[in-house]
């Protein structure tokens, strides 16, 4: 995109104008087998993460009759979030506790994930089940926080855009925090000391809103686009469920990764889907070297930190269980 007047750039950040300029120049050069390069995808979407699947499946419906091979890069869509301070129920080595969502990132690692679940809905059968977390994301936010309280005081504060799972007649539906309203049902979870899992469907008493300058939000992502947090244990439509846009549609996915090992930034390559194509399913550690590129180094080494949580976390994590079996009781 720039401002120059000519045929091949674009004036908006307008999918169908993307579409229409790709296949004016195929139009142009020829209608034989092509090769499109779109980096990144998600601009189209930064500041409407919800239309993600919309626009990948639309790019891929119009274009994959003009004979091409895609390739997209895509970053994650930083959507919508919850405040550090809302609770998530979390399950660590078959033990239950209720911890602060800011707490969690903190000793979540993307590598390993500690086998850290939470607990999720499946949509399809309706059925609570205890999913691994994928990934968590941490980011700064200024806007307005939505606060959904039930009769009895209970709330769960979130970001403008962020969706809660509401219930409508017999079905489960996904809403943006600031279309619910007081007429609305709000599905929450209860959960005793031996673990039993209870769906009640709960009238929304009130919505209050407020607007903050600054602060850090968080969220997860599950396999089932959803987990349980805040006092209500209402039921959070994670932004991945948005995703990077592009998994549902793509043949094929390179994932590149990095954190801090040892004080030095390390980076990681992981082809996550290949279809058709056997491959590799290691996490291999890269490095870019100037003048030869990406440099594979070879495959990560399987280490007792991977799976061994420090001791002062586990102490945390045991006060959490204790607190939280206290909450049940």
């Amino acid at each position: 995109m720039s401002g120059r007047e000519d045929p091949y750039s674009l004036s908006t950040l307008d999918i169908e104008e993307l579409v229409r300029k790709i296949i004016e120049v195929k139009k142009k050069f020829g209608y034989g087998h092509a090769r499109l390069v779109i980096d990144s995808l998600s601009a189209f979407w930064l500041d409407k993460p919800a239309m993600a699947r919309r626009y990948s499946y639309f790019i891929k419906k119009v274009l994959s009759k003009w004979n091409f091979t895609i390739l997209v890069t895509s970053q994650y869509a930083i959507s919508t979030s919850l405040p550090g301070y809302e609770r998530i129920l979390v399950k660590y080595l078959d033990k239950i506790f209720f911890i602060p969502i800011e707490e969690l990132y903190k000793i979540y690692d993307l590598d390993t994930g500690y086998d850290f679940k939470v607990l999720s809905l499946n949509l399809n059968n309706g059925k609570l089940i205890w999913s691994p977390i994928i990934n968590m994301i941490k980011h700064s936010y200024s806007g307005e926080i939505i606060k959904i309280c039930l009769k009895d005081s209970r709330n769960i504060s979130v970001s403008k855009g962020h969706s809660l799972i509401l219930s409508k007649g017999r079905r489960f539906i996904s809403k943006p925090s600031e279309e619910i309203s007081e007429k609305d049902f709000l599905p929450t979870v209860s959960i005793n000391i031996e673990s039993n899992k209870i769906i009640n469907i709960e009238k929304i008493n009130s919505i209050k809103k407020c607007i903050v300058e600054k602060c850090y939000m968080y969220d997860i992502s599950t396999e089932y686009g959803n987990f349980v947090a805040g006092d209500t244990l209402a039921i959070c439509h994670n932004s991945e469920a948005f995703g990077w846009g592009i998994e549902h549609i793509a043949d094929g996915i390179i994932r590149f990764r990095r954190s801090i090992r040892e004080g030095y930034l390390r980076r990681y390559i992981l082809i996550e889907k290949m279809r058709q194509t056997p491959h590799d399913l290691r996490i291999y550690e890269i490095k870019i070297v100037n003048g030869r590129g990406i440099v594979i180094i070879g495959p990560t080494k399987y280490r007792r930190e991977d799976i061994a949580l420090p001791e002062h976390i586990m102490r945390r994590i045991k006060r959490e269980i204790e607190k939280s079996r206290r909450e049940l009781e």
